[in-house]
């Protein structure tokens, strides 16, 4: 199995995020917005933004499936959609793979 760091690369959340999208999720990373609670190498699930304030909190959760990349989030219902709070995910996990 491909672990989950080497399906985050930059390239490729360009490719599946819009730019707003990109930039909202790099300045919750950097702003350290990401509490990942469980993480394996084939995936990764935790808690993105908010703060204090559990209602700002949403839950992600990156995972491969036959050598794709998946996701999801509870900020919407759309399966397609890479959010600001999957980049974030995207790049801890990555950014935790190097160190």
């Amino acid at each position: 199995m491909i672990p989950i760091a080497k399906l985050v690369g930059p390239e490729v959340i360009a490719d599946v995020a819009t730019p707003a999208n990109v930039r909202l999720g790099t300045a919750l990373a950097d702003d350290r917005a990401v509490k990942l609670d469980a993480t394996d190498s084939g995936g990764v699930e935790g808690w993105v933004g908010g703060g204090d304030s559990a209602t700002q909190r949403r839950r992600v959760a990156l995972w491969v499936d036959k050598q794709v990349l998946k996701w999801s989030c509870t900020c919407t219902n759309e399966p397609k959609l890479f959010c600001k709070h999957l980049v974030a995910a995207a790049i801890t996990v990555r950014d935790s793979a190097t160190k």
